[in-house]
């Protein structure tokens, strides 16, 4: 009989809802830059290389030839692992380190399982960050059926449109910089000195926003176009728009130069 090696699993509410969590994803670097759990850190089990290489032996050799060179590049790894793991569980001694990979499969499960041995307080997240996104879709579905009024701000670049929006958002007015959301400047100045999100980190970070002011009657946005960036707003975004209350903002050019 095959011995069954239990790994200790927790669900993406529970986690959500703990207090002191510390989220650890093991994905590749640029899969973690795509969107990741907010506040998660990354400690990945393969570099970008690691991870094409990996894939393409699966495709033209398949799993078997596949997870043994993978567990080749995390045997290499596993005192560096130790230490960063360590190194996290110190810094918040009471905090599970709750681990999760795409599917919450093998990578996560691998780590979980050899962190475990080492007395390491960790659990792997079922469903994986798969699980997230689906809940960050659900979200969205969900506000895109409430069909919330929304108030748009709009005016010509230089008018102050951002600051305003700030500056009512401090005050505890339902706002929701999609500026910010995106990380792009708008028409004119686009992403000059910023890194934009892509479509799912907007998307999560969109819902966050929704369900921060889910008792709010009313949406206060800036009045975007469709693509914003890197990013497409949601058709209901983009509806609300249309339909909301107008505000124009004015300013002489002057002021605006």
């Amino acid at each position: 009989m095959t011995p069954q090696l239990s790994i200790p699993t927790i669900s993406l509410d529970k986690a959500l809802g703990m207090d002191n969590v510390r989220f650890v994803d093991v994905r590749s670097p640029k899969e973690f830059e795509e969107y990741h759990l907010p506040g998660a850190i990354n400690i990945p089990l393969f570099d970008d290389e690691e991870r094409a290489e990996v894939g393409t032996l699966y495709k033209q050799r398949g799993r078997d030839a596949a997870m043994n060179r993978g567990l080749e590049i995390y045997s290499a790894k596993l005192p560096w692992f130790h230490q960063q793991f360590q190194s996290v569980s110190k810094e918040s001694p009471d905090a599970p380190l709750v681990v999760y990979c795409w599917r919450g499969g093998m990578r996560s499960g691998s780590v979980v399982l050899t962190m475990a041995l080492m007395e390491l307080p960790v659990i792997r997240l079922e469903g994986g960050i798969r699980s997230y996104r689906y809940q960050v879709v659900q979200e969205l579905e969900a506000a895109s059926r409430e069909r919330k009024p929304f108030i748009v701000l709009e005016g010509n670049t230089g008018t102050g449109k951002t600051e305003i929006l700030l500056a009512l958002k401090q005050e505890g007015y339902p706002v929701i910089d999609l500026e910010g959301l995106a990380r792009h400047r708008g028409s004119i100045f686009g992403r000059i000195g910023l890194s934009p999100a892509s479509q799912k980190e907007f998307e999560a970070g969109l819902a966050a926003e929704l369900n921060r002011y889910q008792t709010s009657p009313y949406y206060i946005i800036e009045g975007e176009s469709r693509q914003l960036g890197r990013v497409l707003l949601p058709e209901f975004i983009v509806r609300g728009k249309k339909q909301g209350t107008r505000i124009r903002v004015e300013m002489p050019v002057a002021h605006r130069i």
